[in-house]
């Protein structure tokens, strides 16, 4: 585990509001204590600016805007959901969620954002506009 200063920790379930100035990250540690669930990360910008979200499953290095082990960009808000289903589980060999999640936040502009992190046992299906949805 590698202490960084300035790193704020979110827990299950919490939402944490926090300013960041342009062209910069504001990172955050989180703790996956379920072996398989889904992980998603909430962001939404107070600004009309592009807002990154950027995640690495460990904390050995913080994620950057060139190595990282997922990534969502957009304007506004943001949903990036991670399970065991991902290629980065796969291709490196994990087999559980457990462990620390070190996020990177970064803005293009100067904005006040609300990041959530939640972890779910049950899947987690993305519903789209126009598609319909089986269930099991």
């Amino acid at each position: 585990f590698v202490a960084y200063k300035d790193v704020m920790e979110i827990k299950d379930h919490q939402s944490i509001f926090s300013f960041a100035k342009n062209h910069s990250f504001s990172y955050f540690i989180y703790e996956e204590k379920c072996d398989a669930c889904t992980i998603i990360f909430s962001i939404t910008s107070q600004h009309e600016g592009d807002i990154e979200l950027y995640v690495n499953k460990d904390t050995s290095s913080p994620p950057t805007n060139k190595e990282y082990h997922f990534k969502k960009s957009t304007a506004h808000s943001q949903l990036l959901a991670i399970n065991l289903e991902n290629s980065y589980f796969q291709d490196n060999n994990i087999k559980s969620m457990k462990g620390f999640y070190t996020i990177g936040v970064y803005t293009l502009v100067n904005t006040t954002f609300e990041l959530a992190v939640s972890s779910e046992a049950e899947p987690v299906t993305q519903i789209t506009s126009g598609v319909s949805v089986r269930h099991a």
